[in-house]
């Protein structure tokens, strides 16, 4: 398919199948999501290429309500910049059982003008192997969770929360729940998860990280766990692996509360 598909409207579509597989040859998105409340997408394989612009593209022109995402993989949209998810302005979206993976980007959040990302939920969902940020949030989102998720291998940070790009709200409450982090910034420097609010007097604040498992990361990676302009954050991490997280040296923890 080169034209890809575009939902809008309030017609409530959904998109599922037993064994779908769309193989997107264009240069665009393939699936593209503005103005569809209740939509539904399962059992869905997007297979890109080199010049598609990105798989999924949530709320690029419109806000978007609600929605569901479940058993869904994207990969192979490799031109620089591309992604497998990107949501602009979206609300109460639940992600399951999905993989963003051997992407230039697995998911970027925030991406455009509208800024606007509520209590978007992962869970278990895999962000490995991508060819820049596993997961990428440039504007600051409102509440979004993680349960049980990966992120590994990727070339750039696994997670990587940027607060201070953003202009449309005041992020809070991240929360990751339990899941794996390994072997990012296999090439490019930073840090395996990377969160910075928005500047020093407006702050991330509420922030649960939880059960979630660290092992040792990439060549390029300077540290695991970067925190920046936070207030209140809850760190629980089981990093047993790790002989020298608390170092100075390459393996360490940044803290800047």
């Amino acid at each position: 398919v080169a034209g890809g598909i575009y939902a809008i409207g309030d017609s409530s579509p959904s998109t599922q199948g037993t064994t779908t597989v769309l193989n997107y040859t264009g240069t665009g998105d393939a699936l593209t999501i503005d103005a569809s409340p209740g939509i539904t997408i399962r059992n869905l394989h997007i297979y890109g290429t080199t010049s598609a612009t990105g798989g999924i593209k949530i709320g690029y022109t419109t806000a978007c309500g609600s929605g569901l995402i479940e058993n869904v993989t994207v990969s192979d949209f490799l031109a620089t910049n591309a992604y497998g998810l990107a949501i602009g302005n979206a609300q109460l979206w639940n992600i399951k059982n999905s993989s963003f993976s051997h992407n230039y980007n697995g998911a970027i959040i925030g991406n455009n003008s509208l800024q606007d990302v509520t209590t978007i939920i992962f869970d278990h969902v895999v962000f490995n192997y991508n060819h820049y940020y596993g997961y990428k949030d440039t504007i600051g989102s409102l509440g979004n969770t993680f349960n049980n998720c990966v992120w590994q291998g990727n070339y750039a940070s696994g997670f990587y929360e940027d607060d201070s790009v953003g202009t449309a709200v005041v992020p809070k409450g991240t929360k990751i729940f339990g899941g794996y982090m390994e072997s990012n910034n296999a090439s490019v420097a930073g840090q395996q998860l990377y969160i910075k609010g928005k500047s020093s007097t407006v702050r991330h604040l509420g922030m649960v990280i939880s059960g979630l498992t660290m092992q040792s990361g990439g060549a390029s990676m300077t540290n695991h766990l970067y925190l920046e302009n936070t207030d209140g954050a809850i760190i629980d991490i089981d990093y047993s692996g790790l002989s020298n997280i608390f170092n100075n040296g390459g393996n360490n923890i940044g803290l800047l509360f």
